[in-house]
């Protein structure tokens, strides 16, 4: 038997803004890789996700994420 997920607002706004947090990524980070970019999205959402109850729009907290981690 498996277990279900979960579903909140706050995963489900992650999940439906994944393929513009990707190409987001990819401008960041530019020529080097798209597997830097991706691994640059993963770990900006998991950040997010695990502060889901933090206030504000999670997307554009995953932007700013993004932002952070590229520096």
């Amino acid at each position: 038997m498996s277990e279900e997920r979960k579903s909140t607002p706050h995963s489900e706004a992650l999940h439906e803004g994944a393929p513009e947090l990707r190409r987001f990524a990819r401008a960041l980070v530019g020529p080097v890789s798209t597997r830097t970019a991706d691994a640059l999205v993963q770990t900006a959402t998991a950040r997010i996700a695990a502060a889901e109850r933090a206030a504000g729009d999670p997307l554009e907290r995953a932007f700013a994420e993004l932002v952070r981690l590229n520096r």
